[in-house]
Order: structure tokens, then sequence, then C-alpha cells
């Protein structure tokens, strides 16, 4: 390229970047950075003491250890609702999030085999994803999403009185998909280029393992200890730049390209421990520590495009520098009747994103999460209803990486989840 040519390229490569290198944030609405809320009724209105508390057919992702005791076949269907409102408010963009409810469905199946003495269990389930939407009328990315299903068959037993264990494989598929309007009069400094966008999708998969332990301390205490392994997805797919004008069309920016990204997953590790009160009141606590620092970075291949990577052009990856972060959780069960039990629970949240790389695909902040429930079981099935409102802190950022970003955001969530259980 001649030196003219460059600075085209450079002017749209600024503007383009934005949109790129942000293709794999999403709309947090519960949990900490792109997690999604625990996948059933009980475990969303337990969530602040989960892995020790639910031992129903959800606890296949939850502590597959939960699973040992299980003396009859069940399937369980649950369906989350999720409404995630925010805002993003900044000197040159005002914008509120649309298309803000949010359906995300799980499905669990648990087996004893042979004499009992093992469990299988099955599970599709979505622990990370969600989405964003804006209105098309600024540059920031108006459609992000990201999509997770993780396949996670398991096994589970009781090794003594005292200790039980489980294991799974978790099968993870992804997809991330992003839209953005592109002003290319920005990049060519020609008022007469028309607006065009950018459409990113890329899809992959990658495999994890739970680990779970549960122990009977006595009769009526009992601590476990659960284990998710880290996971990394190599997404693939296309870049498609709409509307390219012949001024940038000659300086080698193509209209369609091979797109390429790379998102860490992290490890999670969680104790937690519940005591019977009486034999109707049970309360418990977990804590959590999540390893979110292995998203340093997010890497960018742009395929034939990638000859604009060049010093000053578009970078080959992108800081994150996110941090690890622990979380905090109460919960209470009260069994009121033979078939009906109330729950709550509390849970504290800390954002892994600093405020150098926070963006508006993802306007995650540290949250308070209260949780309310009700079960009922009858011989042959069972129906449950959880509750979370979050309580999340407003974020006003004046030091990011990207100044387009320097704003404040707000967000405010309410999920519902309904589960309902057959057994065989």
């Amino acid at each position: 390229m001649n030196k003219q040519h460059q600075a085209v390229a450079n002017r749209v490569l600024t503007v383009v970047c934005t949109a790129v290198v942000m293709a794999a944030g999403i709309q947090n609405a519960h949990a900490n950075a792109f997690r999604n809320p625990p996948g059933s009724s009980a475990a969303l209105a337990l969530d602040g003491a989960k892995t020790v508390m639910v031992d129903d057919a959800s606890a296949i992702c939850v502590n597959p250890a939960n699973l040992a005791d299980i003396d009859r076949a069940s399937v369980q269907a649950s369906l989350t609702l999720i409404k995630a409102d925010a805002s993003f408010d900044s000197p040159s963009v005002s914008a509120d999030s649309r298309n803000t409810l949010k359906t995300l469905p799980n499905i669990y199946a648990v087996n004893p085999l042979g004499d009992g003495n093992i469990v299988f269990g099955l599970g599709i389930t979505s622990p990370y994803g969600q989405s964003v939407e804006w209105a098309k009328s600024s540059t920031l990315p108006y459609f992000t999403e990201m999509t997770l299903v993780d396949i996670t068959p398991t096994l589970s037993t009781r090794l003594c009185k005292y200790v039980s264990v489980g294991a799974g494989l978790d099968i993870y598929w992804s997809q991330l998909e992003l839209e953005q309007l592109m002003p290319w009069s920005l990049a060519t400094g020609n008022p007469t280029d028309a607006t065009g966008s950018i459409n990113l999708k890329g899809d992959g998969m990658a495999a994890g393992a739970t680990l779970g332990v549960t122990l009977d301390i006595t009769e009526k205490q009992r601590a476990a200890l659960v284990y998710h392994s880290p996971f990394s997805i190599d997404y693939e797919g296309t870049a498609e730049f709409n509307g390219v004008p012949a001024s940038l069309a000659a300086v080698g920016i193509q209209s369609r390209t091979d797109f390429e990204t790379n998102i860490k997953f992290p490890t999670l590790v969680s104790l937690a421990y519940a005591i019977d009160l009486s034999k109707t009141v049970t309360v418990g606590a977990e804590v959590e520590w999540i390893e979110f620092s292995r998203f340093e970075t997010r890497p960018l291949d742009i395929g034939a495009n990638s000859n604009l990577q060049a010093p000053g052009g578009l970078p080959t990856e992108v800081p994150q520098n996110w941090d690890d972060v622990w979380t905090y959780g109460l919960a209470a069960a009260w069994q009121c009747s033979d078939s009906v039990q109330l729950r709550g629970s509390y849970r504290y949240l800390e954002s892994p994103i600093p405020d150098t790389t926070l963006a508006p695909t993802l306007p995650d902040a540290d949250k308070h999460t209260v949780g309310i429930g009700i079960g009922w079981e009858g011989k042959t099935q069972s129906i449950d209803f959880g509750y979370t409102y979050s309580f999340i802190e407003e974020r006003e950022i004046t030091s990011n990486q990207n100044p387009q970003y320097n704003a404040t955001y707000e967000t405010d969530s309410h999920i519902v989840t309904l589960s309902y259980s057959y057994y065989l």
C-alpha cells in the first residue's frame, strides 16, 4: 500500500475494530460476565448454596455427586425467562437495550443402573451465553449474541456411608454472531459514502469435565466440593462487510472474508456447607472461585483481509485483562409440608471485567442477587418455581481502552425459572 491508501485503511480499521474485536461479548443478566443463571428452579432459588442443597436431576450440572442417592429414573425440563435491561450513556451516544426478554431451556434425565449403586445422568444445558441488542441509531454493535450448548453425560456413586462422588463429561458447542452499522464516510472522509453494515458469525466446539464430591459429615451436616474444568473454543466463520466503497476495495478491504477468534472459559471451584437446623429447615453457604484471568486477550484473524493487520491497523489480538473473582452465597429451605418446600437465597457476584475493557456488548457490574422459590412434589411428578432479582451497581467508566466506551452503564434483571419433573 502507498501512504495514502494506508491512511485510508487505518481510518476504516479504527472504526471496524470496535465491532470486530467485541464479537464475543454478551449482555449479563445474572452471573459473572458471560455466565448464565443456574439451569433449574431449585438451583436458581437455592443459588447461594446450590452445590450442597440441590439433589434433583439438575444436580447433573450443579454437583453430579448429589445424584448418588436417586433411586428412580426421572426426566426434568426447565425453562428460564430472563428480562435484562441495560442503558449506555456517554457524551456522544445514549441508548437503551431492546428485545430484552430472553428464554433459556434446559433438560435433564437420570437413571439408576443395575442394583442402583451407580446413577447415570444426561443434561443438555446452556451455562454460558445470552445476548444484547441496541437500536440501529449509533455505532454501537446493535446485535451481539453468544449461544453455548453443553451436553453432559454423568456417572455418580456412593463410595461409602459418608462420601458420594460424581463425574461428567462436558461437550460444548458455541456460536457467536454480531451485527453493526458501518458509517463508511467516517473511514473514507467522503460524506457521500453510504452507511453499510458488518456481520460476523462463527462457531466452534470444545470438551471439559465436571467433578463433584459430597461428604455427609453427620446425619445433619454435609459439605460439597465441585470442580468445573477450563476449556477454550476456537470460533471459525465468516465476516461480511456490506456496502464497501470503491475507495476501500481498492486498498484491499474485501466484502467477505474468513473470521476466527478464541475465547478461554474459566476454571470454577466451589465449596459449600449445609446443616439441618430441624427436621424441616436446612440452611447452607457457598463460596466459589472463578479463574476469569484466563481471558487475557482475544485473538483476531480476518482471513483475506489479514494484510490490513499491519502496524497502525487492525490488531491481531485485543487485551481483555479480566480478573479472578470470588462469589459468596447463603440459602435456606423449609419443608413446610410433605409435598411443598419453600426456598430462598442470597449471592454476591463480583464482576471480573476492569474499567479499561468494559464494553456495551457486556455491561457487567458487581451485583447482589436475591432469590425465592417453591417446589411441589407428588408421587410421579413435581413442579418447581424460582425467581431472582439482581441489585446491580451502576458503573461510570472514564479510563476505557476504547474512548467510545467511556460512559455510564446501568443494568437491571429479573429471572424466572419453571421446572417440571416426571418420575418413571
